[in-house]
């Protein structure tokens, strides 16, 4: 049994309509129509879209949700805890798309695969790995469920459960296909993921900061008491400040490290304000992880500041060259004032232009789509053309070319000319 695939370049169908078929081209140039297999599915349609929105969830709960469970919270004491069901959840949703995987067409050489050999094969020697490792770590939440396991064994086995933070490589696949379906800017999308690099990395600095001191056996032993977080109330008895209080106070020293505003944390009332050699050790870790990730944020603010208006900057740089041309050849006031106003008035040349090389990168057919819709308003200024062919629309929508005339200036005969704004004189 064999049904159409979606179309990979389109948008979805209506409620009720048909699935249109994919269409290729013959080496003659003649269209034929290419029908995928039934149990394929193309990364195109809505349920697909809908599946990427809910793993992104899943992915932002793993990134936020996991570390901070490993560092400051105990381990579940049943497999009711809420927690703990949350997890199993999220788990079964990455698992099923470890299946979906295996039938989801992909692009190669400028053709869609839609064989199920190939499909797998791709994804075996691809993601695979990565997915299968990130998702078959959950065992280990389970051994937490057991009574009689070694305590150093489960501490290891809970820093394990980290490796699910290998989910998150599954985001560039995500980004890859909603740049194809989105309208994405990218300079906020710069901006968005410097603002995301700056919290995550904190956030993952200070579980790490916490976490280190969960294989000491007494946190009087560990910076939390050095920093006054911690005290000895007898020989058997330690009293540290609440878990909400001290991700806080850990979350802001690192955020504050990562600005370069601080070097560690500050003393607590009773904190003699000392690391031990293993926490600067870590500590090392979390610095060189700041200066990059502030590096980073620095080095994409300063790219969007620098792109932000790419056409302004170019007539910018126009202008700067006129200016310098004029003064070279000493024009007179009028002759320069003319020159400038012109080039103000001719600044959608360059747009145009810049729109006509993005549409030649298209199809013949995507070229005459998006040139028709994009000139109708100009095509229904000319009365003669309202019953004329498709084709020769097409035609003469690609011919069109921009073109500014300064007051009083003649026209070139031999065109059709399209009026835009101005006046124009028939003598």
């Amino acid at each position: 049994k064999r049904q159409a695939a979606d179309v990979p370049y389109g948008q979805g169908r209506a409620r009720g309509e048909k699935e249109a078929p994919l269409v290729v081209l013959q080496p003659n140039g003649k269209p034929i129509t290419r029908l995928h297999p039934s149990f394929v599915i193309s990364p195109y349609r809505r349920a697909v879209y809908a599946w990427d929105a809910v793993t992104s969830v899943c992915l932002v709960y793993t990134a936020l949700v996991i570390p901070y469970e490993v560092s400051f919270l105990p381990p579940p004491d049943s497999a009711t805890a809420p927690l703990f069901v949350v997890n199993r959840i999220v788990d079964v949703i990455f698992i099923l798309d470890i299946g979906l995987q295996f039938f989801l067409m992909y692009e190669k050489d400028g053709r869609w695969v839609d064989s199920l050999a190939q499909i797998a094969m791709h994804y075996l020697k691809g993601w695979f790995t990565i997915d299968f490792l990130s998702s078959a770590i959950a065992l280990a939440d389970f051994l937490s469920l057991l009574r009689d396991v070694n305590f150093g064994l489960l501490r290891i086995m809970r820093v394990l459960r980290l490796l699910k933070l290998f989910r998150l490589v599954r985001s560039t696949r995500l980004i890859t296909r909603a740049e194809r379906y989105t309208d994405i800017d990218y300079g906020l999308v710069d901006i968005i993921r410097c603002l995301l690099a700056f919290l995550f990395s904190a956030h993952w600095s200070a579980c790490l900061l916490y976490l280190q001191t969960t294989f000491v056996d007494s946190p009087l032993d560990t910076w939390l008491h050095q920093f006054g977080y911690c005290i000895g109330i007898s020989a058997d008895d330690v009293e540290c400040v609440p878990v909400g209080e001290m991700y806080v106070a850990c979350l802001y020293w690192c955020m504050m490290l990562i600005a370069g505003l601080a070097g560690g944390p500050t003393n607590g009332p009773y904190g003699t304000g000392f690391f031990t050699t293993s926490e600067q050790v870590v500590f090392i870790f979390i610095v060189i992880n700041a200066a990059f990730t502030w590096g980073l944020i620095i080095g994409s603010f300063c790219s969007v500041i620098a792109n932000r208006a790419p056409e302004l900057d170019a007539f910018r740089q126009r202008m700067k060259e006129l200016n310098k041309y004029m003064r070279h050849h000493r024009l007179d006031k009028e002759q320069q004032r003319e020159l400038r106003e012109y080039l103000h008035e001719s600044r959608h040349i360059e747009r145009a232009n810049n729109e006509r090389e993005l549409l030649n990168l298209m199809s013949p057919k995507l070229q005459a789509e998006v040139a028709l819709h994009v000139n109708r308003e100009v095509l229904a200024k000319v009365p003669f053309l309202k019953d004329t062919e498709p084709k020769f629309l097409i035609q003469l929508v690609l011919a069109l070319r921009p073109v500014v005339f300064v007051p009083a200036e003649q026209a070139p005969t031999g065109y059709l000319y399209i009026l835009q704004s101005g006046g124009a004189v028939y003598a």
